[in-house]
Parts: C-alpha cells; structure tokens; sequence
C-alpha cells in the first residue's frame, strides 16, 4: 500500500509528527511504569523506608501539582541563588561537584535526555 494510502487510511494522531513502532514502544513502556508506580503509591502494606514506600511516596508528590505549584522553586532556592553566584568557569565546575556530592542530578545527564544520547 502506497504511504498516501496508508495515511489516509491510519492519519498519524493530532499531537504526533510521526508515529510508528517506536512509538507504540514508547507509549507501552509509558502505560507499564505509571501502571506500575501507581501500584505502590495504593499499595498501604509497604513498611516505611521500604524502597517500595520510598518510590510510591516520590511518584506521588510528584503527582501532587497542587502542591507543586505552591511551593514552586522554594524546595530549590538556596541552590539557585549558588548558580547565580557562579562567575567563571572554575567556580561552576566547584558547583558541579558540588551538586554531583550532593546528590543532584547532573545538568550533562539532563541534556543527554534531551539529545537522544546515551550518555
């Protein structure tokens, strides 16, 4: 079947600029995690500081945009005001450990999410 058929037969979902097995992939392996953190965020047997309690208890606050927009970026204020401190090159590479000490996500690992790499 010709694509212009094809399109005209299957025309790719409004919010979509392509759609094909990757996507479906993506969409499943989307459906099986949210269906599967929602069942630890209902599942009231896992004991306190179980890992199972502590991801229910973070996909749930994270759900909570509520809550979200009252605090907005106070929970992050304090780091903010580090970055906009930061004046050269040695003293962000300083906050970068920083942060990698602390635990915070790296900013290289967000944009690799962005890119499609794997890094």
């Amino acid at each position: 079947m010709p694509v212009a058929a094809g399109m005209k037969t299957h025309p790719l979902p409004a919010d979509r600029s392509h759609y094909d097995s990757a996507v479906e992939l993506e969409k499943r392996n989307n459906y099986m995690l949210r269906t599967i953190l929602q069942s630890v965020v209902n599942d009231r047997h896992a004991l306190p500081r179980t890992p199972a309690r502590q991801v229910g208890d973070f996909f749930a606050s994270a759900m909570d945009t509520g809550r979200l927009e009252q605090l907005r970026f106070s929970p992050i204020e304090q780091d903010l005001k580090r970055i906009d401190q930061v004046k050269s090159t040695d003293e962000l590479f300083e906050l970068l450990a920083d942060f990698h000490d602390e635990d915070i996500a790296r900013i290289l690992d967000t944009m690799s999410l962005n890119t499609g790499s794997c890094g």
